[in-house]
């Protein structure tokens, strides 16, 4: 799997994770399922459910946007995000669950994590202390003797 797709993939993991921490008082149950065609993430809770009427714009809006930057992570890799009822008749609450279908096919297209910029070293810090990131630099030239 290119890094890309499993970076998306863990942040997707990660924040489903967190929201049911933060709004479910129960358990939370992970599962990543694969088929020759296709993988899938699943991520339930038994907590209250979903509020009425919650949708992207609606969280965006009120500036709760995890549930935003899933989907657009999902996109990204050419998966499909749905967020809704659990569905599960051993709880006693309706519960969420977030699943997300990432075909395999086409996973060598997926786009490239962004890059972040070198962090700047501490002001003070010496020269023979500062790490350097060799990767954003030009090969060092030799000078002529």
């Amino acid at each position: 799997m290119p890094h890309a797709v499993a970076g998306h993939l863990l942040a997707i993991a990660a924040e489903a994770v967190e929201n049911a921490h933060r709004h479910a008082a129960g358990p939370t149950r992970v599962s990543l399922a694969a088929t020759s065609r296709s993988l899938r993430l699943t991520v339930t809770d038994g907590g209250p459910g979903l509020p009425a009427g919650l949708t992207l714009r609606s969280a965006a809006e009120t500036g709760h946007f995890g549930l935003v930057g899933m989907a657009e992570r999902a996109t990204a890799i050419g998966g499909r995000l749905r967020v809704g009822p659990a569905d599960d008749p051993a709880t006693h609450h309706p519960g969420t669950e977030v699943r997300l279908e990432l075909p395999l096919a086409g996973l060598d297209a997926a786009p490239p994590p962004p890059r972040r910029p070198p962090t700047p070293p501490a002001p003070g810090t010496p020269p023979s202390a500062r790490r350097e990131h060799l990767s954003d630099q030009n090969p060092p030239t030799k000078t002529p003797d």
